[in-house]
């Protein structure tokens, strides 16, 4: 298996370890609503989750950039977004989990949210068929209803 860093010799992540990757702007919907919710989740102590999902958005954003298709740029981002020095294992302990609240969070306010959204459905094959034809996030959560 090819490392990132192979098929990408001139920086594909914005970790102290690696080339630095000049990351676009947050693609917002709506601009005002992404800042609201940036500050809610400060609030929140929810600042780690807020900054994962913004990064996991906009290193995909750079993928795009560099020619990758979405699917192979958002799987590559999150494996960078997911590693970044400001994320806890205890925030990533839950693996779907913080990914799937990720999605949710980005499937409204990211101008590639909706393929995003079908991404992740697609990832769990038959069992999400119900949350993409609802227009929702599939949760791979027991007991945590489709969003």
């Amino acid at each position: 298996m090819r490392r990132l860093k192979d098929i990408f010799p001139d920086g594909f992540g914005h970790t102290p370890h690696h080339t630095q990757l000049r990351l676009p702007p947050f693609a917002a919907v709506n601009f005002e609503a992404w800042e609201t919710a940036e500050r809610a989740a400060k609030e929140q102590g929810l600042s780690s989750f807020f900054g994962f999902a913004n990064d996991w958005a906009r290193t995909t954003q750079a993928f795009m950039k560099k020619g990758k298709s979405f699917g192979q740029a958002v799987q590559f981002a999150h494996s960078e977004a997911i590693h970044h020095p400001s994320i806890s294992k205890a925030d990533i302990s839950g693996g779907k989990a913080f990914t799937f609240f990720a999605v949710k969070l980005l499937a409204g306010q990211w101008k590639y949210g909706e393929q995003l959204k079908m991404w992740w459905n697609n990832l769990y094959g038959q069992t999400a068929h119900a949350a993409q034809r609802e227009g929702k996030v599939h949760s791979p959560i027991p007991g945590v209803d489709n969003l």
